[in-house]
């Protein structure tokens, strides 16, 4: 264009200076035209390279419009695709929400039921041993009675009394001799026991627990305050038993163990 443009000017420059060298009106009449007709092919040529200038322009400015256009509808579209991302997570949350407060709310009182149901297995358990240990009880209450007569026979009736600790001294010991009715409606004071009622007591828990074929018992009141019995049980094989017993400071019976004393009875039994 700058080649073509210069050759437009280079011409209209040749015909001036012809028309400006010819002194003859005549001859510079032709030249005048050659001349106006340059200057007008001139204008149109740019004329020509204004409207390509302008058409240019505005294929750039349509170009930078749409290409606009175009990164405002990715804007939308992305902050639509995030939109409905959210809206989703809302969505999930107020669906899986719920269901976890419900698996929390059922698991608990799964662990509720449970425990209740092993309270109630377990008193029922308890139940049932107490119901066996209440038959058996009732079972053996009359050989339990005429034992007490064989060993009270065997071992010799004992009536010294053996005072447990804190026992009300002004108290008189119930005697082991007493008929039936007096001890069923006079309860036994078992923080002041008379040596023979000791006997019995630990004769009656230990029969409970072994069988021998003899037996030696021997009571008597430590420095401690409280009464103990040393029990020698013997068998036919040759084999013998020590056992150790105790009048508590609450007046129970205990027995003793590799690792301390143990509360076997805490009521004196009814023979």
């Amino acid at each position: 264009m700058d080649r073509k443009d210069k050759e437009y000017r280079d011409k209209i420059y040749a015909l001036k200076l012809t028309l400006a060298q010819t002194p003859d009106p005549l001859a510079r009449e032709p030249i005048a035209i050659l001349l106006e007709e340059a200057k007008q092919d001139y204008q149109v040529f740019l004329d020509d390279l204004e409207r390509q200038r302008i058409a240019k322009e505005q294929a750039r400015e349509q170009a930078h419009q749409e290409y606009l256009r175009e990164q405002a509808e990715n804007e939308r579209q992305q902050k639509r695709w995030q939109r409905k991302q959210r809206i989703k997570a809302v969505l999930s949350a107020l669906i899986v929400f719920p269901l976890l407060i419900l698996a929390l709310i059922l698991g608990l009182k799964w662990m509720m039921d449970t425990a209740h149901e092993r309270k109630e297995v377990q008193h029922l358990s308890t139940q049932k041993s107490s119901d066996r240990v209440e038959a058996s009880s009732s079972e053996s209450k009359a050989q339990q009675t005429s034992e007490k007569k064989v060993s009270s026979s065997r071992y010799g009736e004992d009536t010294s009394q053996v005072v447990a600790p804190y026992a009300n001294q002004g108290e008189t010991p119930i005697s082991p001799s007493s008929s039936s009715d007096t001890a069923l409606s006079h309860r036994v004071d078992t923080k002041n026991l008379t040596t023979q009622e000791m006997k019995d007591w630990v004769i009656h828990d230990l029969e409970k627990r072994i069988k021998w074929d003899d037996m030696d018992i021997q009571i008597e009141k430590r420095a401690d305050g409280l009464a103990y019995a040393t029990v020698i049980t013997s068998f036919d094989n040759g084999v013998s038993r020590t056992h150790y017993y105790r009048i508590s400071g609450q007046g129970y019976l205990e027995v003793k163990k590799n690792d301390g004393w143990y509360v076997v009875e805490k009521d004196y039994p009814d023979f």
